[in-house]
């Protein structure tokens, strides 16, 4: 059973796509273009907040996260063993130390 339809999604909105495609390989800015800062303002207003942040992967989501916690040297952060690496690779990335508990 298909939840999604891609494809047809893609070929609604076909035109806007290709053109919006077209004009970054244009003009070569594949990061941190204006593009970025676009879809940035359109996710605050959508959400109702001032700001909003894109990030390149999960775990630097993670990273800002704990980072804006103030979480860093000599904290513990509780978790999971059971887990994906990059969960316990930011607390060692941040300084801090992981306590892994049983789920």
């Amino acid at each position: 059973m298909d939840f999604i339809d891609p494809k047809t999604q893609y070929q609604r909105y076909k035109p806007d796509i290709d053109r919006r495609i077209q004009a970054v390989l244009d003009y070569g800015q594949y990061i941190l273009g204006p593009e970025m800062v676009e879809l940035e303002a359109a996710l605050a207003r959508y959400v109702g907040i001032k700001h909003c942040l894109t990030v390149a992967s999960g775990t630097d989501s993670l990273e800002i996260a704990s980072r804006a916690l103030g979480i860093g040297p000599g904290d513990e952060v509780i978790t999971v063993p059971f887990t994906w690496i990059s969960s316990t690779e930011v607390i060692f990335l941040i300084g801090a130390r992981p306590v892994f508990v049983d789920i």
